[in-house]
């Protein structure tokens, strides 16, 4: 009468509570699993996780620039549909949030833009 699928994933902590019974596993907080009903047993190995990255090519984006002009840097952080963070909480259905960053061109053209760079990634650290 009731069929259904669970999915369920057991972490190391979880398997290291297991106490083997005839024809499965008891894991300790999850529940009874019995061989004849279980599909499938698939083992995931943990992956490091990576920061995000833009890359913004100065010299073909805004080919124009001159020594002293200020720029606007705006940017819109998004995060997983899954999140709940009350800090990317808005009225739209992409969470997320928009940061603003103005800075002046320190360099004398767009080609070498080191001293400009580096003053931009020192003042968005602090955010």
């Amino acid at each position: 009468m009731f069929q259904f699928t669970t999915t369920n994933v057991i972490n190391t902590e979880d398997y290291k509570s297991a106490v083997k019974v005839k024809n499965g596993i008891i894991l300790k907080n999850i529940g009874k699993f019995v061989k004849d009903n279980v599909q499938a047993i698939y083992k995931a190995t943990a992956e490091d996780a990576e920061l995000a990255k833009v890359a913004i090519n100065f010299a073909n984006d805004i080919p124009d620039v001159k020594k002293g002009d200020m720029l606007r840097l705006n940017l819109y952080i998004g995060v997983t549909q899954g999140s709940a963070d009350p800090r990317y909480a808005n009225d739209l259905s992409f969470k997320g949030r928009p940061f603003s960053v103005e800075f002046t061109w320190k360099d004398d053209d767009n080609t070498s833009a080191t001293k400009t760079l580096a003053k931009l990634v020192k003042d968005m650290q602090k955010l």
